[in-house]
């Protein structure tokens, strides 16, 4: 039997008890961070563009933006200062407050009377925003705090998938079912029908915006799965070797 002879890579001796250095682990910690707020700006734009469908409004696109640009910061200071949990949802719950009267509930400020129906709308949203987006008439809009549940999407869930893509344990494996929830918000929330059929020569395809939209967001979660895997690979490769007292060569013999 003919095939491909597989290449050995040499291994020299080392000290035992050698760890991995700190410019090697600066360099992988600077590795995961950007490929983890890659992937977490990728899916909020997929998710962007997946419940657009049921706003179409300048103001939606402006909570998205801001909802996950202050996401990723709570998530970037919470990691830098290693908050615990309760920490970065107090946190998130403030940003909620501040963000959520003029993005999610537009009304006027101007009186102390408008900022407490404001804010009495907000909480309302958290709790029955859910619902409503499935009994109105899209497009909605702005219209009162159906924006709400969007808020929650983009600002706890991107804050959400990169404290566990930067995570360096297995529990970074649950930002995919974090990523895959804030796509399904824009594909199943207050839908009623789909995309018109796409006709490609004799073949039709069904839903065509939807499966794209599912497509991207499954493609996105499989890079990250595949690098994620990948990464754990080398830094297994690299404990075994510092604990064996050799050094793995990336040169082959």
């Amino acid at each position: 039997m003919s095939g491909p002879i597989p290449v050995m890579e040499r291994m020299d001796a080392a000290p035992r008890g050698a760890a991995e250095t700190p410019g090697l682990r600066a360099s992988r910690l600077v590795a995961r961070v950007w490929v983890g707020a890659g992937f977490a700006a990728l899916i909020a734009v997929v998710a962007a563009v997946a419940a657009w469908p049921i706003y179409r409004s300048g103001t939606f696109a402006l909570l998205a933006v801001a909802g996950t640009l202050v996401g990723g910061g709570i998530a970037a200071l919470g990691w830098w200062r290693r908050w615990n949990g309760w920490a970065v949802a107090g946190a998130l719950a403030l940003a909620i407050l501040i963000l959520g009267v003029p993005l999610a509930v537009p009304s006027p400020l101007g009186a102390p009377d408008d900022l407490v129906r404001g804010l009495g709308e907000l909480a309302s949203g958290l709790v029955l925003g859910w619902k409503d987006l499935v009994t109105v008439e899209l497009p909605v809009g702005s219209y009162r705090n159906l924006l709400v549940p969007a808020l929650v999407v983009f600002l706890v869930g991107t804050c959400t998938v990169l404290l566990l893509a930067w995570r360096e344990d297995r529990a970074a494996y649950a930002a995919v079912p974090v990523a895959l929830g804030m796509v399904t918000f824009g594909l199943f929330f207050g839908r009623t029908t789909v995309s018109a059929p796409l006709a490609i020569g004799p073949v039709f395809l069904y839903a065509p915006v939807e499966t794209a939209v599912g497509l991207a967001g499954l493609v996105a979660c499989l890079g990250w799965l595949a690098w994620g895997t990948h990464d754990e690979r080398v830094r297994a490769l690299q404990r075994a070797a510092a604990s064996s007292g050799v050094r793995i060569s990336r040169r082959p013999s």
